[in-house]
């Protein structure tokens, strides 16, 4: 199925929301699938892997000075931060993601940091893959691990300035499973129809303002 990249974003969004994700969380996700999108990834797959984990409590702990380690990461929760962490923060030179549910989301969240902040991530995968994120695109040498991974990501200064992912116009397509699946958590959101709520001007989820 063909879709906008507005309607990625918007129920993607609202998807995590239905998870019990937060709605600022939800809003980078969305933004990350986009992302995704625009570089020829399944943002919306890499997106629900991850956030069907629902909310929980990210575990993270410092191995050694300047190191973050997150074990179990769950991307969806601690993926803005890490992005956060190694732009803003001096003190951390890199991250290590032991056991990461979707790599790929990740891609996402630090390509728009990317896109914002003139810089580019370096992903170090245990099984030798190398991934280069860049505002504007994904560099990969090597197959990316399906499970059981680690990886180290650090964030390097963009020495050509600004470089932005080119959106598709068109929109981009998304499996038609994957989309029922998204969907269906977006629709946890929605208002039950009822005489009051008609009244209150809910709607029937038929719309992204619905």
């Amino acid at each position: 199925m063909r879709l906008t990249l507005y309607e990625i974003e918007t129920i993607t969004r609202k998807a995590s929301i239905g998870a019990g994700l937060p709605d600022g969380l939800g809003q980078d996700i969305g933004r990350a699938a986009v992302w995704l999108a625009g570089q020829n990834y399944d943002g919306v797959g890499a997106a629900l892997r991850s956030i069907q984990a629902g909310m929980s409590k990210a575990k993270m702990s410092v191995a050694d000075k300047g190191i973050m380690v997150f074990p179990d990461a769950q991307i969806a929760i601690c993926g803005p931060s890490i992005a956060d962490l190694l732009i803003g923060e001096k003190s951390c030179s890199e991250v290590r993601l032991l056991s990461p549910d979707s790599a790929i989301l990740l891609f996402g969240f630090v390509g728009v940091a990317a896109s914002q902040h003139s810089c580019n991530f370096q992903f170090d995968f245990s099984n030798g893959t190398k991934v280069q994120v860049s505002g504007g695109k994904v560099v990969k040498t090597g197959d990316l691990p399906s499970s059981n991974h680690h990886v180290v990501v650090r964030c390097y200064d963009e020495e050509q300035g600004v470089s932005i992912a080119p959106m598709p116009v068109d929109g981009v397509e998304v499996d038609d499973e994957v989309w029922r699946e998204v969907t269906a958590l977006a629709a946890r959101t929605y208002v039950p129809e009822s005489k009051t709520s008609r009244v209150a001007g809910a709607g029937a989820g038929l719309s992204d303002n619905d």
